[in-house]
């Protein structure tokens, strides 16, 4: 400030953003003078001032909303193959926040709130181990408020399907879409309604798979190729030569038919689910594979050459 002038403008520039706030304040504080002085017993002048809200006259709305909770994991209607699922849920307050000591959490009809664990956000549930979920029906309902009072209840529903056997939990996997459901009876051939060489439950979950006529056409010639070999004569080496020979045209026509390019499967996988449903879907259908394998022992093949689907 230039000598002998008492009063200066000080700009303070304010910038502006969309929060809701209430008036703020602020000062500038003015101490230790060089080149002049204080009055008498004054250390310190002070200036004060109010921003004013811009965003609603006076103070910010009411918090009127109450939390929002939505399931992260599983989602509410999933089918729970596992008694001990952790269940996750968002949960989240734009206003005043989520409190998270309010929070209260029953389990078909049982407060169970100590099974939960809350933070950025995000609730946990996890089963005990004395306290794991049942079959039938799982009914979760969440109730939690905001910093302001309002309160969220939802509930969320699971079917929990858990299997106590082998057997079970694989019909379980099926059951849930994870794997292609298989027929799995008694009989080598198991069901074959049209009578064309490829047991029903493989024809479906290829038709299901192949949309490509082409495609679907090389798959079931090797299936059928490969469903002979359950049911021929081991001891008959030349009966079992010729299936080993139509197994092989099968998977060299599925070689020129899928390239695994534009989604497609790539061929070597086609081949190996291919055996899979259809050779190892039952306990005495892979024991006839593995004999009728076990008879190739010994034996000589040449790799098929020219067109070989049919």
């Amino acid at each position: 400030m230039p000598a002998g002038q008492y009063k200066a403008l000080i700009a303070v520039k304010i910038y502006g953003d969309v929060a809701q706030e209430e008036n703020e304040g602020f000062f500038l504080a003015i101490n230790d003078p060089k080149g002049a002085s204080f009055p008498e017993g004054v250390t310190e002048l002070v200036a004060s001032h109010t921003i004013l809200n811009d965003d609603y006259p006076g103070k910010l709305p009411p918090d009127t909303s109450p939390p929002q909770i939505s399931a992260i994991s599983p989602q509410s209607g999933a089918i729970i193959n596992s008694s001990d699922q952790v269940l996750s849920f968002s949960i989240n307050d734009d206003n005043s926040g989520v409190s998270a000591a309010s929070l209260v959490l029953t389990v078909n009809g049982v407060v169970q709130t100590a099974l939960t664990s809350f933070g950025n956000g995000v609730l946990t549930i996890t089963p005990s181990a004395n306290n794991q979920w049942g079959n039938g029906t799982l009914s979760v309902l969440i109730e939690i408020s905001d910093n302001a009072g309002n309160k969220a209840s939802q509930t969320f529903s699971y079917t929990v399907s858990v299997a106590s056997t082998a057997k079970e939990q694989l019909m379980a996997i099926e059951a849930s879409g994870a794997i292609p459901k298989l027929e799995r009876g008694n009989t080598l051939l198991g069901t074959d309604a049209n009578a064309n060489g490829v047991r029903d439950d493989v024809e479906a979950i290829l038709t299901s798979n192949y949309t490509s006529s082409i495609q679907l056409a090389a798959a079931m010639q090797t299936a059928k190729a490969m469903q002979n070999a359950l049911t021929v004569d081991t001891a008959d080496i030349p009966a079992v030569k010729a299936v080993d020979r139509e197994i092989s045209r099968g998977i060299n026509c599925i070689y020129s038919k899928f390239d695994g390019a534009n989604g497609s499967k790539q061929p070597a996988q086609v081949a190996q689910e291919l055996e899979a449903i259809t050779t190892a879907s039952t306990k005495q259908r892979l024991l006839a594979y593995l004999q009728f394998n076990k008879a190739l022992d010994g034996t000589s093949s040449a790799l098929p050459e020219g067109e070989t689907c049919e």
